[in-house]
């Protein structure tokens, strides 16, 4: 279910013209599902996906907390230093469900 909803985010993704640079990004314990150019707005964007089978288990979106957003700070600095970007970057995160997909721009307000 995992892997094929990140599909369904990156599909998502290109439909608005976005870039995909990496998926699966892994530094230590510390892992980021999709490393993204937005073209729009010129931003590397690090984003978290979550996937639910159905609206029974909960809003996919609430399942990123601050120790999440933490993990992926933490991934997306070292993500800056191994691959030097030279645009801004910020964090995102899409909720995938079996009939929709949202997509929460720059969630560092958790």
């Amino acid at each position: 279910m995992g892997q094929a909803g990140e599909k369904r985010a990156q599909n998502f993704l290109c439909a608005l013209g976005w870039e995909i640079v990496a998926t699966n990004v892994t530094f230590g314990q510390d892992e980021i599902d999709v490393v993204a150019v937005d073209w729009a707005h010129q931003e590397l964007v690090f984003v978290e996906v979550k996937t639910r089978s159905g609206d029974f288990a909960g809003d996919p979106a609430e399942a990123i907390d601050e120790r999440k957003l933490a993990a992926m700070i933490r991934a997306a600095q070292k993500y800056v230093q191994a691959y030097p970007v030279e645009m801004d970057y910020r964090f995102d995160a899409i909720a995938v469900l079996p009939e929709r997909i949202e997509h929460f721009q720059n969630i560092t307000w958790l």
